[in-house]
């Protein structure tokens, strides 16, 4: 049994599991070692890039920043594969127990930053201001996306709060099972950043409770859509439940349900954090690394728009979703592999035509009201085919002519 001394200051350990996440290790490392994060483990698994290269050269000069190889999961049985990150977090849990180093735990991914507005506050002085709680829940704000590509994090954060939380824990606490967001405990106490009682939505543990969304002092800012560009390129990751070469659960750029907020972080504060980066960056010297690991990600954003050639038509809907209001190159693609009148007349199922349709709608509008126009002449009284019919029609109709 692990022998949890409580130190004087809360020493806390993150966790993180990367798949050929290369461009963006230096600067996401970078942020949570300013902001008081102890020590760093990323476990990477099912890496093609150079991400041990970049890591390397950050141990070198960071020791407490460590990569580690994730690849031992794959040995188990497909149905435990498909839960990596819980394998890995419940093994670092039982670890940092062993270790008696560390006092509290946070599991967050790579495009997620644990982020003060003050940039000034640390993770630690949280911890003790809140008289070390079981857990300490940070909500999720989705950044939206930047024209510019592998844009550093910005002092005016544009986004949307999502109910999903991050959260860090006492090693110490009874943890019943491992969850991504926030580990299963029993008669913990659980608090917000802010000290209030953390509250889960109906059904969902790991949710936040809509009455207590709101901004806060810290957020988790979720640079899930990043540029157009390196968007697409994260499609091509997959997932390792289905077969298909291009990732389907998005629903495309910068599409967010939720209000848009703005997220500002102090000023100076800001100018010393991007200072202390540059230091950080020169004395790291991964310059070559980064150029390297950026053009991984441009070349995997090409094999994504040639896997579109690839896709099954029992696929399309959920494609076509996920590349939703993306770049032109990325339009003009799927227009070429969807809206010409050779595939849209081959297409004999107005069900189908339909769902394509309203897929369509994010990308070309056109190309909606050819494929809408094909489920009428198959099905020329359905209510709904009608009315999509007569609303792209009158959108086409807005449009601009030559």
């Amino acid at each position: 049994m692990f022998n949890n001394k409580v130190t004087k200051f809360p020493k806390v350990k993150l966790v993180a599991v990367a798949k050929d996440e290369a461009a963006y290790l230096p600067e996401w490392v970078h942020h949570h070692l300013y902001l008081g994060f102890d020590a760093i483990d990323i476990h990477i698994n099912r890496t093609t890039d150079n991400s041990y290269a970049i890591l390397q050269k950050i141990s070198n000069k960071f020791p407490n920043v460590k990569a580690k190889n994730g690849d031992w999961v794959d040995l188990c049985p497909e149905n435990a594969r498909q839960h990596i990150q819980q394998i890995i977090y419940a093994q670092s849990l039982n670890e940092v127990r062993e270790s008696n180093e560390f006092d509290y735990l946070m599991f967050i991914d790579i495009d997620e930053f644990w982020t003060p507005k003050n940039l000034k506050t640390k993770i630690g002085d949280i911890i003790q201001d809140l008289k070390r709680p079981d857990s300490i829940s940070f909500q999720w704000f989705n950044e939206q996306g930047l024209e510019e590509d592998f844009s550093s994090i910005g002092r005016e954060i544009l986004g949307s709060r999502h109910k999903l939380v991050k959260s860090v824990f006492n090693i110490a606490a009874e943890i019943k099972g491992m969850s991504l967001h926030l580990p299963q405990m029993t008669l913990a106490n659980k608090l917000l950043v802010d000290g209030k009682k953390f509250k889960p939505a109906v059904k969902h543990h790991e949710q936040l409770h809509p009455s207590l969304s709101e901004m806060r002092s810290c957020m988790i800012v979720h640079r899930m859509f990043r540029s157009p560009m390196e968007y697409v390129s994260l499609l091509n990751r997959g997932r390792p439940s289905k077969k298909l070469a291009i990732k389907t659960n998005r629903f495309g750029y910068n599409k967010e349900s939720s209000e848009i907020e703005l997220y500002q972080l102090d000023s100076k504060a800001y100018e010393n954090y991007q200072l202390s980066f540059s230091g950080f960056l020169e004395k790291i010297a991964v310059s070559a690394e980064i150029k390297i690991a950026q053009k991984f990600v441009t070349d995997r954003y090409y094999k994504t728009l040639d896997a579109i050639r690839d896709v099954p038509i029992v696929n399309a809907k959920e494609v076509i979703r996920a590349f939703g209001n993306c770049n032109l190159e990325t339009r003009n693609m799927l227009c070429k592999k969807y809206g010409s009148q050779h595939f849209i007349g081959n297409l004999k199922t107005p069900a189908l035509l339909k769902d394509l349709a309203m897929a369509f709608e994010a990308v070309d509008i056109k190309v909606s009201y050819d494929l809408i126009k094909r489920a009428r002449e198959l099905h020329p009284t359905g209510p709904q085919i009608k009315q999509l019919f007569d609303q792209y029609l009158a959108k086409l109709n807005e449009l601009p002519h030559d």
